[in-house]
């Protein structure tokens, strides 16, 4: 039994004040001399035992009309069978809107874990009539709805409760909820939290303390469902008409076995398919060749969209199905427009593109090729088209330029009466794959040396250890306040930037002239303008699945683990600290332990008249008697 006014339980003591009144109202006996008391002495002995008896039974009927009538101010709560009002009583509603609760059901249920969380929130206020607030799991800070009962207010709180793309902890949701309910003086209080279980603290198990009952409702179809995440890894080619190649992995983070297929699809077309076989927590690698007609396969913006999806057989249901799929997109080489800004050897750029047939773009904006220039202006303008082209080659003939100090670059010239060759090529780099033997022929007098910096990636180097050629990243931020404010993009990713130390004239190398130039050129300008050619997952821990540049954005590894304790261990987890764990079949006045609870004022007051009518008929009975 509870009591909503626990603080006046010492006032039961009044109860007992019937029996002291009726304690020191007892006549006191008086004796009285009589000669014949015999037949007296007899009658006396049987009005005694009649009037003890009456009195007794009119006592107990005062007592419990007194205490029936201070138990109403008491507000008495108990499990009681009967028609009578239910305690008052307050939810606080945890919604887990994690990635993992984008999960579909069975079949024959095929709504989003997420849909029905809400809809089973519904049932609850409809079946219950409690005062409901709505905590959503990843605004903890601030219920989307305070303490109600009105189905239309907390029909909107639902409606405003949005799957994310990230996983979340809901244990600063219990909390809030906790606290929350302590603010409340119902009888009954309680914290409901609809999960999938996937989610900390229950996937650790490590509950946090809380102060009120919890029940957590498993939205899942089964105990145990499967799910497998793919990712994949795309090398685009750097030659002209070569192929790429895609490296998938598909791995079940689940207890269930899983049987489907990987395929591999460029501008809607089908290019490969694979089955797939997984085992419980198996992982399997996977390749595909991405042929040459598909850096071709390009829409009327110039990009190639393609994905590779991984998809489970009908009997074998992968729940989530976010992380099913990775897509990627480039721009078609075939469709590229650079700009030539060089200085020196302009010439010779625009031969090697065209011979490379990358001189006939259709407007798709390619990688910046340039040299450094003299102007300040220029150089301002220069260092923008790195950001705005994602990405600049630079043959760098000029170490006094204003650019290296727009790109907070420092630079220092080096000349050389006997010319250097390349002594070290890292041929295991993309860019310069086959090309080691050819580029040792190159001869160098004049170059600029950069002052090594971190995120720096040197790919040649001259016979004295100079860098010839160098991989950086151009950082947005770090450009003037004059170039900056200048334009409107209050961030922009990093330009990659290939920087050849040498420039193109006869008095700083014999480059041009080589047959390395050619492939050289094409190389550096295809892969600066595919972010290295190479297009990767990233998790994304905020914000819905984008494309950025040439990252494709997967959800996080952690909210495709479906390897959940079972049931048995989370029951017995929660046992542990008072709470209960419902199935989403189970209806909420069913399940929930509170309902039973019912007001038992208006009981009392019924007790109380019952029993002063009583004693008012047998008072006035046996009066007329006497």
């Amino acid at each position: 039994m509870l009591f909503g006014q626990p603080q006046w339980l010492p006032i039961l003591s009044l109860a007992a004040l019937p029996i002291l009144v009726h304690l020191l109202a007892r006549r006191r006996q008086r004796v009285v001399p009589f000669s014949m008391t015999r037949f007296l002495e007899e009658a006396a002995l049987q009005m005694q035992g009649r009037r003890w008896l009456r009195e007794l039974i009119l006592v107990l009927l005062r007592t419990g009309a007194a205490l029936f009538v201070l138990l109403m101010l008491l507000r008495p709560y108990a499990h009681i069978n009967l028609p009578l009002p239910t305690a008052p009583t307050a939810i606080a509603f945890v919604v887990d809107n994690s990635l993992s609760m984008r999960s579909v059901g069975t079949t024959s249920l095929p709504r989003p874990w997420l849909q029905q969380a809400i809809g089973w929130c519904e049932r609850l206020a409809q079946e219950t009539n409690a005062d409901i607030a709505v905590i959503a799991a990843d605004r903890s800070s601030e219920p989307l709805c305070a303490f109600t009962t009105d189905l239309r207010q907390l029909h909107q709180a639902l409606a405003q409760v949005r799957p994310t793309f990230k996983a979340l902890d809901l244990a600063a949701a219990l909390s809030a909820a906790d606290t929350l309910l302590a603010t409340r003086t119902d009888a009954v209080k309680h914290i409901v939290v609809v999960t999938d279980l996937q989610s900390e603290p229950f996937r650790s198990l490590r509950l946090p303390s809380l102060s009120h009952p919890i029940t957590v409702v498993d939205v899942k179809p089964k105990p145990q469902v499967g799910n497998a995440r793919l990712t994949a890894t795309v090398h685009l080619p750097l030659d002209p008409n070569a192929d790429g190649s895609v490296t998938a992995t598909v791995q079940n983070l689940s207890h269930v076995p899983l049987l489907g297929a990987v395929s591999l699809h460029v501008a809607q077309r089908l290019v490969a398919k694979k089955d797939v076989t997984l085992l419980p927590s198996a992982k399997q690698p996977l390749s595909f060749d991405l042929p040459s007609w598909a850096m071709a396969a390009s829409n009327e913006h110039g990009f190639v969209e393609g994905k590779v999806v991984w998809q489970a057989k009908p009997h074998y249901a992968d729940v989530l199905t976010v992380d099913d799929t990775m897509p990627f997109r480039f721009k078609s080489p075939s469709k590229l427009r650079f700009h030539n800004a060089v200085i020196n050897g302009r010439q010779f750029v625009d031969a090697a593109l065209k011979a490379t047939g990358l001189d006939k773009g259709q407007g798709v904006s390619g990688a910046l090729i340039a040299s450094p220039p003299a102007d300040q202006l220029k150089a301002d303008e220069l260092a923008m088209a790195a950001f705005v082209r994602s990405g600049m080659v630079l043959f760098a003939d000029n170490p006094r330029s204003p650019l290296w100090e727009n790109l907070r670059w420092k630079a220092q010239e080096r000349t050389w009466q006997k010319a250097q060759s390349i002594a070290w090529v890292d041929e295991s780099h993309p860019l310069l794959r086959s090309l080691g033997t050819s580029l040792q022929a190159v001869r160098v007098w004049k170059a600029v040396a950069l002052s090594p910096q971190n995120g720096e990636k040197v790919l040649a180097r001259l016979e004295d250890g100079t860098p010839f050629l160098v991989e950086r990243f151009a950082q947005f931020e770090r450009l003037p306040r004059r170039i900056r404010m200048n334009f409107s993009a209050a961030h922009l990713p990093p330009a990659r930037c290939l920087i050849v130390a040498c420039g193109l004239g006869g008095k700083s190398s014999n480059l041009p002239f080589m047959p390395a130039f050619v492939p050289l050129l094409h190389r550096l300008a295809v892969y600066t303008t595919l972010n290295g050619a190479k297009i990767f997952p990233l998790e994304a821990m905020d914000g819905e699945a984008r494309m950025e540049r040439l990252v494709s954005l997967v959800p996080p590894q952690s909210e495709s683990d479906f390897r959940l304790p079972s049931q048995e261990r989370v029951r017995a987890a929660l046992r542990q600290m008072g709470g209960t764990l419902l199935t989403f079949e189970q209806s909420p006045s069913q399940g929930l332990a509170m309902t039973p609870l019912k007001d038992g004022s208006p009981l009392c007051l019924v007790l109380t008249l019952l029993c002063l009518l009583t004693e008012g008929i047998l008072t006035a009975l046996w009066w007329r008697r006497r």
